[in-house]
């Protein structure tokens, strides 16, 4: 927008613009970052969607810069935590397979709602 100014990658971008006195008058560019461990989807900016057996939501954000280096992580805010196993079951994580206790019967299966 404002070249001289200072550019900004949008949320859920990486990367600087910098002004130069040669066409096209700037160099640098803004690359899509990756959705977070345990979800998918194209990219944070176009969205990530939490993986079966995993709860929560990834934001879009503008990165920022520590000691002149972005901060890994910081171009979206949130995380898809592991879900655990519901009463009555055995295991640790719904992503990892939970087993029904004796004397209860059913499949517990990992989904994304």
């Amino acid at each position: 927008k404002n070249l001289p100014g200072g550019c900004k990658c949008n949320a859920g971008y990486s990367g600087r613009i910098a002004a130069t006195t040669k066409a096209p008058f700037y160099k640098g560019r803004c690359k899509e970052v990756d959705c977070p461990a345990h979800s998918t989807g194209k990219h944070v900016a176009s969205g990530c969607e939490c993986n079966p057996g995993y709860a929560g939501k990834i934001i879009p954000k503008h990165g920022h810069l520590s000691n002149g280096a972005f901060v890994d992580g910081s171009f979206f805010a949130g995380k898809c935590k592991a879900v655990a196993c519901p009463d009555f079951s055995t295991g640790k994580y719904v992503a990892k397979g939970c087993t029904c206790e004796a004397g209860y019967s059913g499949t517990l299966v990992a989904t994304k709602t």
